[in-house]
């Protein structure tokens, strides 16, 4: 009976109120008198006629001679009637409204590496500068890159060390990736690397225009703080060198050589404890 009464009343307004501006009204503001019109009606009618288990909702926007009523909703369980007057139709509506899954959750976003920028500590002690840079793919690998660039001379020329090298590593991580943080845990690899150098030691000097190191690397790096790790990383491969042997005369301004020769070893080829800065960004991590 209800929906019935909703229905009558809304044609009857529909129908008095065009009868009315077609023969009374005329001009640029017959729009505008009819819509008002409209509503003053469907107002005197609703209000009085509806108890405690309904509420009507009306929203009045005036712009450019338009003026239109959005909404009305009826309360009852399971759904809601809409009734929406507008100054062109008139309509009933269901809307559904459903359960909401995602009550009571919250959406976060987590912070994951996507950068680490690294310095060797026993290169730093050595006064050796170096940097590295890690950039993780996935959660199980990632890949590193090192640049050493000493380039010193001490006491006149008297000790020379001159190093220029550089190399790249792949990592695979071998920890529980659901359980660990990205760049932590224990890691093998497999690198390689190659530069040129000058060492001296007062008259005693060997110069290479080009060495070459591969092998494979195990490593373990444990988080220490937020934005900080520590990292420990040995390498054991070949390592392959052409040579320069000189002494240097006049008080170490004049080169002799003295012979090339070629160097092979394998073993141990590298050694790191570096201290690691991560730089995280934000992800869509669910819901809690």
């Amino acid at each position: 009976m209800t929906k019935l009464f909703y229905i009558l009343s809304l044609l009857i307004i529909k129908v008095a109120s065009n009868y009315i501006s077609t023969h009374l009204w005329s001009g640029e503001k017959k729009l505008k008198k009819r819509v008002l019109l409209q509503t003053l009606i469907l107002t005197a009618c609703f209000l009085p006629t509806h108890g405690q288990d309904s509420f009507l909702c009306f929203q009045t926007n005036v712009q450019k001679s338009n003026i239109s009523i959005h909404e009305q909703r009826m309360k009852h369980p399971g759904h809601s009637q809409t009734a929406c007057v507008h100054s062109k139709h008139i309509g009933i509506g269901n809307e559904d409204t459903g359960n909401d899954h995602g009550a009571g959750k919250t959406k976060y976003n987590k912070s994951v590496p996507f950068l680490a920028l690294k310095t060797n500590m026993l290169f730093d002690i050595a006064l050796i500068p170096n940097i590295e840079v890690e950039v993780p793919v996935g959660k199980c690998w990632s890949l590193n890159g090192e640049l050493m660039f000493p380039w010193w001379l001490f006491d006149n020329d008297k000790y020379c060390m001159q190093i220029l090298s550089g190399g790249l590593e792949t990592r695979y991580w071998l920890d529980n990736k659901k359980k660990r943080n990205i760049l932590t845990g224990h890691f093998a690899g497999l690198y390689a690397g190659g530069g040129k150098y000058d060492l001296q030691w007062k008259e005693n000097g060997y110069q290479g225009e080009f060495f070459i190191a591969a092998g494979i690397s195990y490593g373990y790096a444990k988080r220490i703080s937020r934005n900080l790790h520590l990292e420990f990383n040995l390498g054991i491969g070949v390592l392959r060198t052409y040579y320069k042997h000189y002494h240097a005369n006049d008080n170490h301004q004049t080169l002799l050589w003295q012979n090339n020769g070629r160097y092979t070893w394998f073993g141990p080829t590298k050694a790191k404890i570096s201290l690691a800065w991560i730089l995280n960004h934000k992800v869509k991590g669910g819901v809690k």
